[in-house]
């Protein structure tokens, strides 16, 4: 008898002892509708909900065997492999650069054709200014081209008539026309050009500029070397090792480049992003009879890929070009090809 009391109490005293316990009330658990396709784990303290989840693409296994050959100067058959180089190298711009590296409000817009007839451009998946293009242009529902032109994008009539508008609404309250730059055309002409989309900023992660290469540093040596016009000349350490180890403070944004140059040398040297977000500027503030030069050391290329290597002559004001992703057209490289000379004023 005393043993079966004792045993229920024990078991009313794990249930009670439990419910002081934190980790009871905070257990998270996952499940799929579609585990087949798409399955969860729980991972620290995520907050509790039910998520959506759409996909884009699926992976696919493929392999390729060729025959076997007996030597490595064996002919391989007919064709062509070409690599291309340079400014016409094309390479479409993530969506995710835009705006200074803010992107896109995903989401849908409207737009009407001179027609009259109006479509709804589903733009929740988009990844790339190619797919946004691609969306626009193949809408079947209205008759409207758009292209990249330089900084931004334009829409082009092919109706042939003129019962409307060229218009481009945002819907149901969402904000994906404005943060292409089309929220306010609604003109009485064939052709419409939305606001400048490509900028930089601070908050620009590195890997989004010069085309997707970003900026090439030395991982133990110095980047930058500089000259100013009262004498004085130093180095610039991006990527330092962190003192005590061997780890690497990298740089992950431009406005960690540019805080790490502007700590060369406070009270002489200076860059900044330009009024128009388009370059950088970088200024001797010192006086003197010599020269303002920068440039790259030879284990390094970052002052060339920040557009700012070059000199200026006494008397010269100092800013310099500096190079972030356009999207003329579909994403060309050729607004941001490597910038040798700071520009005039």
């Amino acid at each position: 008898m005393l043993a079966d009391l004792t045993a229920r109490l024990l078991a009313v005293q794990y249930v009670t002892d439990n419910l002081g316990t934190a980790a009871v009330f905070e257990k998270r658990e996952v499940s799929s509708s579609q585990p087949e396709l798409v399955s969860a784990t729980v991972a620290g303290s995520p907050i509790e909900g039910t998520y959506r989840f759409t996909p884009l693409r699926t992976a696919q296994r493929q392999q390729l065997i060729s025959a076997g050959f007996r030597s490595s100067s064996d002919r391989i058959g007919t064709g062509a492999i070409t690599f291309r180089f340079g400014p016409d190298v094309e390479r479409e711009l993530a969506l995710d650069a835009l705006r200074g590296g803010a992107g896109i409000e995903r989401g849908a817009i409207r737009i009407t054709d001179r027609s009259g007839a109006s479509a709804e451009i589903d733009l929740s998946t988009v990844q790339t200014i190619g797919d946004v293009l691609d969306a626009i242009s193949n809408n079947t529902r209205i008759n409207v081209a758009a292209v990249a032109e330089g900084d931004h994008i334009r829409l082009i009539d092919r109706t042939g008539l003129e019962y409307s508008n060229l218009k481009v609404q945002e819907v149901g309250g969402g904000s994906t026309a404005a943060s292409l730059g089309l929220a306010e055309i609604d003109v009485a002409e064939t052709a419409a050009d939305g606001q400048d989309i490509v900028s930089l900023s601070g908050d620009l992660d590195l890997a989004h500029l010069n085309d997707g290469n970003g900026i090439t540093r030395h991982s133990a040596l110095p980047d930058i070397l500089y000259e100013l016009r009262d004498g004085t000349s130093g180095s610039i350490d991006l990527a330092p090792i962190i003192p005590g180890g061997s780890e690497v403070a990298e740089e992950m944004t431009l406005g960690e480049i540019l805080d790490a140059i502007n700590a060369a040398a406070p009270e002489k040297l200076r860059v900044e992003i330009a009024a128009d977000g388009d370059r950088l500027v970088i200024r001797d503030l010192t006086e003197g009879s010599g020269v303002f030069r920068i440039q790259s050391t030879p284990e390094s290329q970052a002052a060339d890929d920040l557009g700012i290597a070059g000199e200026v002559a006494e008397g010269n004001h100092r800013p310099a070009a500096a190079r972030r992703s356009a999207i003329d057209p579909r994403c060309q490289s050729r607004r941001h090809g490597r910038s040798r000379q700071p520009s005039a004023p």
